[in-house]
């Protein structure tokens, strides 16, 4: 993984984790919340599929034209499988609990704050380029 993790309480997670954001400018360590140990595992599993090089993903997104890319989505799953957009978006099922909300630090079922979760900081020069690292 091309990234760090420090161990924090979870009560503590938000604060770290702005913490830590406020300080991206001179560290070049960008932050994100992963949450607890089992989370983490998940992450460096998915990470162990994919062996294209972060540089290589962040590369390749900047020659991305998003427009064709997008087209050629919308032929694939209308003409080649017979979906249209109407359908695959549907209506809205209502208002979304704590929109915009951080969650990673608590349990999706009680809602209660874990113990123990994990703060990543990976060195990247943009914070979009996150997902090219994880």
């Amino acid at each position: 993984m091309d990234f760090t993790t420090l161990k924090i309480p979870g009560g503590a997670a938000i604060w770290l984790l702005n913490e830590h954001r406020s300080r991206y400018p001179a560290t070049g360590q960008y932050p994100f919340l992963i949450g607890d140990a089992e989370d983490l595992a998940r992450i460096a599993d998915v990470a162990n599929f994919y062996d294209q090089d972060p540089v290589e993903t962040i590369r390749i997104s900047l020659d991305l034209n998003l427009l064709e890319w997008m087209a050629g989505e919308q032929k694939f799953a209308e003409e080649d499988h017979g979906f249209s957009a109407d359908k695959m978006l549907g209506d809205w099922p209502g208002e979304i609990a704590n929109k915009g909300s951080i969650g990673l630090h608590k349990d999706v079922l009680s809602g209660k704050i874990k113990p123990e979760v994990y703060l990543g900081l990976a060195k990247i020069e943009e914070p979009w380029h996150l997902p090219a690292i994880l």
